[in-house]
């Protein structure tokens, strides 16, 4: 009876409309706060652009009365930065940013930044986080921005720059750089994403993925080539096959570390670490355990089951396992361990793989940036698989704690650290034997001896100050054309005023002239009525 009536309801039309209405509304509930910015964004673009316009006339009749600010670079910069990526989010780029931008100001440079998000405990009057934005749909934890808004709109138009810095990846370049592009403001763009490696992961269907590449060129990347003084990226490999066609200025954007978050107080403080990374691993505090350590976000772009595909490998390897050591030892001696710092969309199917072959592994979830030193320096060995990365904090923070890291082999990889560490800590990303290799090699006592005592050193501060000598290059590139709208603008403020002034000294003139004209005709009218009268009375 009710598979009866149940058909019923699909046959009746009332009954079908209402579940095509169910359908329609869940469906636009999953699509977040996007249908929403898709109606609101060409009224807020037009909004935006009216603004751009009276800023840029509000300064031009500034500009005719010498009020303005000049082009020319005063005793410290003023920056304008617009990014989708600032902390609260505990990404690599968030991080970045927050680091230069701390390190500029306290060097005196004005920075003012227009993001989607902030801290609202460290929130300036510098910091405008209101750019209009929508969930990002490749990672929820962040948003990104539709629209430039009202704020950016006017301090586009109507403010002073030395140089512009947006960061990619962003929408809103088309609404961004054409401004400074034409008021001959230099650009700075650094590219931090493979998004059409992201593209090509997340979007299965080739059609829906080759037509999301092209879009991702269209309102992204043409910007950039089109208008930036410099295009800037982690490493060049990645800005080489990134930016195709780009011909002038092409730059490394320099990357360092929190000195302060990196130092070490004495041998106990590194005991005590290392005792509370065994405590969270399950193991007693004095435990000759091997600890890998994996900080990075859990989706499938990062491989992260290749590391724990590699401890199967080796448990199915092992000849006769010593019950100490167990079945997933590097070396025969040491049981070994992996702990995970992170979070993502792989979690659930990490757990499951780990669980299922019974692998020694602790999954940490997010931990803030400025608790993972510790784990670093108490870990044995950092390890990444992933081959997508543009350049890899993780792995820099890592060696600065002095802690050996393998990577796999690919360009970007190759280009920052083969000459900096041992090519036995390398591993061919198809190859799990080569994974245990590049492991137990680097696992070994004397890697972490030797890199203890000669860790990599890049502070932020060094880093900061080679970003500003880039923005110091890019405006001197730029400076021709600036000289040249200086010259155009001068000259026209020169015709303008003169305009004017013949304008108003004419108008003035020409009342005076008038007044003069009346008075002088009612002067004479006196004169004639006063000589008719006196021959009147004669």
């Amino acid at each position: 009876m009710s598979d009866e009536s149940s058909a019923d309801e699909r046959d009746d039309p009332t009954s079908r409309a209402r579940h095509g209405l169910v359908a329609f509304v869940k469906t636009v509930r999953a699509m977040g706060d996007l249908p929403i910015a898709l109606m609101i964004f060409v009224p807020r673009l037009c909004a935006s652009s009216l603004v751009v316009g009276v800023a840029m006339m509000s300064r031009a009749v500034a500009r005719l009365f010498d009020v303005t600010s000049s082009y020319e670079m005063k005793a410290n910069l003023r920056i304008l930065i617009v990014t989708d990526y600032m902390p609260p989010q505990t990404h690599g780029i968030a991080i970045r940013f927050r680091q230069y931008i701390d390190h500029m100001r306290s060097a005196g440079h004005e920075v003012q930044v227009f993001c989607t998000d902030a801290v609202k405990e460290r929130e300036s009057s510098f910091d405008h986080p209101n750019l209009p934005s929508i969930t990002n749909p490749y990672n929820i934890h962040n948003r990104m921005a539709y629209n430039p808004g009202i704020k950016l709109a006017w301090y586009l138009g109507a403010k002073q720059w030395d140089i512009v810095h947006l960061v990619y990846p962003s929408n809103i370049g088309w609404a961004v750089l054409p401004v400074a592009a034409w008021r001959r403001i230099p650009i700075y763009c650094s590219h931090h994403v493979d998004m059409e490696y992201y593209i090509s992961e997340y979007v299965r269907i080739k059609p829906l993925a080759e037509m999301g590449k092209f879009l991702y060129y269209l309102f992204a990347k043409l910007p950039a080539i089109s208008f930036a003084v410099t295009n800037a990226a982690p490493t060049l490999c990645f800005l080489k096959n990134h930016i195709a066609g780009f011909r002038d200025t092409r730059c490394r954007i320099p990357t360092g570390v929190a000195e302060s978050r990196f130092k070490v107080k004495d041998r106990q403080q590194l005991d005590d670490e290392r005792t509370a990374l065994l405590a969270r691993a399950g193991y007693a505090p004095k435990a000759d355990v091997c600890v890998l350590i994996m900080v990075q976000r859990l989706a499938p772009e990062k491989d992260t089951i290749k590391c724990l595909q590699a401890l199967v490998d080796i448990a199915d390897k092992a000849t006769s396992p010593s019950a100490a050591a167990g079945r997933f030892s590097l070396d025969g001696v040491r049981p070994t361990h992996v702990v995970i710092a992170g979070h993502g969309p792989s979690r659930e199917t990490l757990e499951h793989f780990a669980a299922a072959h019974s692998l020694p592994v602790t999954f940490l979830g997010n931990v803030p940036n400025d608790r993972l030193p510790p784990l670093y320096r108490a870990a044995d060995v950092f390890v990444t698989c992933s081959t997508s990365e543009t350049y890899g904090l993780t792995t820099l923070e890592a060696l600065a704690c002095g802690t050996p890291a393998v990577l796999p082999h690919c360009e970007v990889f190759d280009e920052l650290w083969m000459d900096r560490i041992p090519s036995e800590w390398f591993f061919d990303s198809q190859s799990l034997p080569s994974l245990a290799g590049a492991l137990r090699c680097a696992g070994c006592a004397t890697s972490k001896q030797s890199l203890m005592a000669s860790p990599i050193k890049a502070s932020w501060a060094d880093a900061t100050a080679e970003l500003v000598q880039q923005y110091e290059a890019a405006i001197q590139t730029n400076l021709p054309n600036r000289v040249e709208l200086a010259s155009y603008t001068r000259v026209f403020n020169q015709f303008l005023r003169a305009a004017l002034f013949t304008a108003l000294t004419g108008w003035l003139l020409r009342g005076y002239t008038n007044k003069a004209f009346r008075l002088l005709t009612f002067a004479l009218d006196e004169l004639i009525r006063w000589s008719e009268a006196m021959e009147g009375s004669l």
